[in-house]
């Protein structure tokens, strides 16, 4: 965001990455889609352990680091 002078008056966030944060602390992560949401939670939930479940974000990644639109999930 830019003020009346040309300064920045705000600073934009980005969403995090809650599969990268997950995994930095050991936490296994899935990214998913709409389509696979249903056997991905329940993969989640069968685990027995922590798991976190991202459902479609534009900086999303998988385990092994690869994007939404490396995955073909829409964004």
């Amino acid at each position: 965001m830019t003020g009346a002078f040309g300064e920045a008056t705000a600073t934009e966030l980005t969403r995090p990455d809650f599969a990268a944060v997950a995994e930095t602390f050991g936490v296994p992560a899935v990214v998913t889609s709409p389509e696979s949401l249903a056997d991905d939670l329940a993969a989640a939930l069968a685990s027995g352990g922590p798991r976190v479940v991202v459902l479609c974000g534009c900086h999303a990644r998988d385990a092994e680091g690869r994007g939404l639109a490396q995955l073909g999930a829409p964004s």
